[in-house]
């Protein structure tokens, strides 16, 4: 059994259960950092491309798998979220922790994909392709870790992310519209802007 597998059910105060969101949402940040990091191309000398190739290749390969990781975390926070949520006020909390998460995971696979230079080489085919005959005036190769497949996969993401957020935008519209009376003391509601 993996370690995404296995689950722990915890009982909690509803404070506490804040306290761990922001914990999970910091060790996804800090995942998020991590696969950011990994997918940034770099220019590498001529002579070193079959060295710095496949560390690249490597690198893009661990950002991948830490943004993974970052979605299972994204995927928890929207639990504890939820779970926070449903003591709450149900309608509502619930899309926000979705969209939170939909936002974040949209906007990470956004910048990964902006990082990405169009000239940039893939690194786990730049070993096998000759270095154009013009780069004997700069040596240097500009390679990405991340190849074709992996980009079309990133962009695939991007829009199914998109279209989550703009779904959960609509729905979050719609709950929002539900009016709720509060009775509160009229220097109150003068003071909240009621």
């Amino acid at each position: 059994m993996t370690a995404a597998a296995e689950t722990t059910i915890l009982s909690v105060t509803l404070s506490r259960a804040h306290k761990i969101a922001d914990r999970i949402k910091a060790g996804m940040t800090e995942r998020t950092t991590k696969a950011k990091s990994g997918t940034v191309g770099r220019n590498v000398v001529s002579s070193q491309v079959a060295y710095q190739a496949p560390l690249m290749v490597q690198a893009g390969k661990k950002a991948l798998a830490d943004l993974e990781d970052a979605q299972r975390w994204a995927a928890a926070l929207v639990a504890v979220r939820q779970s926070i949520s449903e003591a709450n006020a149900p309608r509502v909390s619930s899309r926000l922790a979705l969209l939170d998460s939909a936002n974040r995971m949209l906007a990470v696979h956004q910048e990964i994909l902006d990082n990405q230079s169009d000239t940039a080489r893939p690194a786990a085919t730049a070993a096998e392709t000759p270095v154009p005959a013009f780069a004997s005036h700069d040596p240097y190769v500009e390679l990405r870790p991340l190849s074709e497949e992996d980009l079309i996969g990133l962009r695939a993401k991007v829009a199914e992310l998109q279209r989550k957020v703009f779904t959960l935008s609509d729905e979050l519209a719609e709950a929002n519209a539900v009016r709720v009376s509060l009775e509160l003391p009229s220097d109150i509601a003068a003071h909240v802007g009621g």
